[in-house]
């Protein structure tokens, strides 16, 4: 679980001191101390596999807080599935982002996901993904990122504590 504390006015947080506070505490009690902030938090979502037990947690503690899901329009069928499931079961606060670009007319105008040329990939990830996250920061305006991310996923995410 990763928490970015966005708020200048917390920016004067001894985070060595707060990660080892909160290092081996359980996730429930690391998102009730960072809503006990009283920050403007959010959260994010892809609804992959993992993305259930950050979700039960976080709308089990408040479910007011929003949660922001962009879709694509690229998941897969039994991503879709998913977040059907856990928007019916749990007490979402759903925020969903499409890209101003749909699926279908990206794949028309430039034949689906580029996979061989970086210049029209940095394009497509930046039409499809970055631009609806963005959109999505400024409508909301949050202070308190909850992340349900995984330190062994990659390389960078390695080098994260559990706040930053």
């Amino acid at each position: 679980m990763g928490l970015a504390v966005i708020k200048e006015s917390v920016a004067s947080l001894d985070l060595a001191r707060v990660n080892r506070e909160l290092a081996g505490a359980p996730a429930e009690d690391v998102v009730r101390w960072a809503l006990g902030l009283e920050l403007r938090p959010f959260m994010s979502t892809s609804f992959g596999p993992n993305a259930a037990l950050m979700l039960d947690l976080v709308s089990g503690i408040d479910p007011g807080v929003p949660v922001v899901w962009v879709d694509t329009g690229y998941n897969l069928r039994d991503t879709y599935i998913v977040a059907e499931k856990l928007m019916t079961t749990l007490p979402l606060n759903m925020q969903i982002y499409t890209p101003r670009m749909t699926a279908e007319r990206w794949n028309k105008v430039y034949g689906g996901v580029p996979l061989d040329d970086p210049e029209l990939h940095a394009q497509f990830t930046r039409a499809i993904k970055l631009e609806p996250f963005e959109r999505a920061l400024a409508e909301l305006r949050p202070e308190l990122w909850l992340s349900g991310i995984r330190r062994g996923d990659t390389e960078f995410r390695s080098t994260l504590d559990i706040v930053s």
